[in-house]
């Protein structure tokens, strides 16, 4: 089945025909933020990392997409154009069609497309907060019935808003 992703108001797959690619999404780890200091006229380096609460903060994620397209040569222009008129220099939320209950929140870029011979990819960089966000989790925000999925959705009491690692 082909797997898309709606990243602010475009579904890739379902408004431009761009499915991402098998392997085409790769999420990094996100950056630890360290407080290492170093002691001077000393061989000692302290970790102070978690010095102030006692907790380990992270801060952006690179989320890698590659979109493939199958549509005529005719229209790639269009497409590109579309899509980066929708995403590039953009924060947006991103759901992927098969992760539908969270959604990742960056910056989003559209780079240079590959072209091939019968097909074109589009290479999609997002730079992102560490941590996906539960669709329904949202503190204040009302709930979409319709795309709430009781089989693997998650009402909470109280809103959770992030996971953690």
């Amino acid at each position: 089945m082909l797997q898309g992703a709606q990243i602010g108001s475009i579904h890739t797959l379902k408004d431009l025909g761009l499915y991402l690619k098998v392997g085409g999404k790769v999420i990094s780890l996100p950056e630890t933020q360290k407080m290492l200091q170093e002691v001077r006229g000393s061989d000692i380096i302290l970790d102070l990392t978690r010095a102030v609460d006692g907790e380990v903060h992270y801060g952006a994620r690179k989320i890698s997409l590659t979109f493939l397209c199958k549509a005529p040569k005719n229209s790639w222009d269009t497409i590109q154009s579309a899509l980066a008129n929708a995403i590039h220099g953009q924060w947006l939320r991103c759901v992927f069609d098969d992760d539908s209950t969270w959604y990742w929140l960056g910056l989003w870029e559209v780079g240079e497309p590959q072209p091939d011979r019968n097909s074109i990819t589009f290479p999609v960089t997002g730079t992102c907060n560490p941590y996906k966000r539960n669709v329904t989790a949202d503190a204040g925000a009302d709930w979409l019935w319709d795309t709430f999925d009781f089989e693997t959705d998650t009402i909470y009491d109280t809103p959770t808003g992030v996971i953690s690692l």
